[in-house]
């Protein structure tokens, strides 16, 4: 997180890790450029809640639901902004 709200792609991929996630550069960097839809480099909330609304392969899926899931630190289906 860059301190803003905006994740960089570093951050991204130390998320990712994070929820056991070790995706090659090339993926990452796809997978990144999808939730940055205005290609400034860093993805904020605005853009990540609509890239959930899109529609997105299994494999996505699969990415967003442990992701969501590392985020719902309470366990309430859930995710405060601040952890965004």
């Amino acid at each position: 997180m860059s301190g803003r709200g905006q994740l960089t792609k570093v951050g991204f991929e130390k998320f990712l890790n994070s929820v056991g996630l070790f995706l090659p550069q090339q993926e990452l960097s796809e997978m990144f450029r999808y939730f940055d839809n205005n290609n400034d480099n860093v993805i904020d909330s605005n853009e990540f809640a609509a890239t959930l609304k899109m529609d997105i392969t299994d494999k996505r899926l699969l990415i967003l639901r442990q992701a969501f899931k590392f985020l719902d630190t309470n366990n309430r289906g859930s995710i405060h902004v601040q952890n965004l």
